[in-house]
């Protein structure tokens, strides 16, 4: 079973992409060959129809990267929550670390937006996540014209059968210029499975789509799972 199940206290649909450990994790190479997991990979076929009709799938060239998440984003309060802050820093190291990797991007008709990653030998845990979490609730930035909120917040509990630990957090980037509101909200969710670690983030413009988010995420598990 890979669905989503709500937290009776923990989940707030208000939710940027990062995850965080309480000291920041020494960084791991990076490799150069992204596919020697591409069979365990999520691609267009592995996405049920009709519900993701007209989404496009296609390879990553190279891991996630922070800078895209804080795009125009600047003046961090706190500063250990901006692009080159400590706290934003860890949370992608405990993220994304690790000695292999091989990822997917998706794209939605509506600017929906994800990526899947394989990891072999990430060292983040869940109190990575609870750390950044913690520090970084809520964070005011400068943007041009105006300024914006990225709220945080613990993701949905996870359940999973196919991984030993699964956890994650929301977050909401919501700018302001005059009378102009405009908000986006993401998911990041981590599943940990023996020496491989699955790293789903989507996000939207808008409130969370959570149930795009879970059938993308429930298709990348299961492809794992069949592949091993």
């Amino acid at each position: 079973m890979h669905r989503i199940t709500p937290a009776v206290s923990t989940l707030v649909v208000a939710a940027t992409l990062a995850g965080c450990a309480a000291d920041p994790v020494a960084e791991q190479p990076v490799s150069q060959d992204s596919d020697r997991y591409r069979t365990q990979l999520i691609d267009q076929l592995d996405l049920r129809l009709p519900m993701f009709a007209n989404w496009e799938v296609t390879d990553a060239e190279r891991r996630p990267d922070a800078a895209a998440r804080y795009e125009g984003l600047s003046a961090a309060q706190p500063a250990a929550c901006g692009l080159d802050g400590a706290a934003t820093k860890a949370a992608h190291t405990a993220t994304y670390g690790g000695s292999d990797w091989t990822g997917a991007h998706g794209v939605g008709p509506e600017g929906q937006l994800f990526d899947v990653s394989i990891l072999f030998g990430n060292k983040g845990t869940r109190s990575d996540v609870s750390s950044f979490v913690e520090k970084c609730a809520s964070t005011e930035f400068m943007v041009e014209g105006g300024t914006a909120t990225v709220e945080v917040a613990v993701a949905p509990e996870f359940a999973d059968d196919a991984f030993e630990d699964v956890y994650g957090y929301t977050s909401k980037t919501t700018e302001r210029r005059g009378q102009e509101v405009a908000a986006r909200s993401s998911i990041l969710v981590v599943g940990k499975s023996n020496s491989l670690t699955l790293v789903l983030t989507f996000s939207n413009s808008g409130d969370l789509q959570t149930h795009y988010a879970e059938a993308v995420w429930e298709a990348a598990a299961q492809r794992l799972e069949r592949a091993r």
